[in-house]
């Protein structure tokens, strides 16, 4: 599994980034690739987190796509297990070469990626987790 990739880690190299970057997901929306980094690093626990790339795909001329697994924890409370799952990236290239946006959207839905950390009993009733990449 990769655990240096920028999705759980928050580890991004700026010059990559417009000064107008903007991210969002389901549930959160951030201005500014310093603070999405500080974000994504105080979110994810760094020695349970990984990810693995499944595909990457242009999609357009301004957009490259990412699809890859999540698997780990995050820091909320004592630490919680989120359930592995796929998450596909949108990566918006501006005029000047830069990713001026990410979007990523979840294979699964909230209310499961909450069951799954926060009532783990129910884990046995729930869609199995997304299996590693081969």
């Amino acid at each position: 599994s990769e655990r240096g990739g920028w999705f759980v880690t928050g580890k991004v190299l700026p010059e990559l980034f417009h000064p107008n970057f903007e991210f969002k997901d389901p549930n959160v929306k951030t201005k500014g690739i310093e603070e999405y980094a500080r974000g994504v690093h105080r979110l994810f626990d760094q020695e349970a987190s990984s990810m693995q790339v499944i595909e990457c795909r242009v999609s357009s001329d301004r957009i490259i796509g990412v699809k890859w697994r999540l698997e780990g924890a995050v820091k909320v409370g004592p630490g919680l297990e989120i359930k592995p799952y796929v998450v596909d990236t949108d990566l918006v290239i501006g005029r000047d070469g830069l990713i001026i946006a990410q979007e990523d959207r979840f294979s699964i839905p909230a209310w499961e990626i909450l069951a799954w950390a926060f009532l783990p009993f129910l884990r046995p009733l729930l869609p199995p987790p997304c299996p590693p990449v081969e």
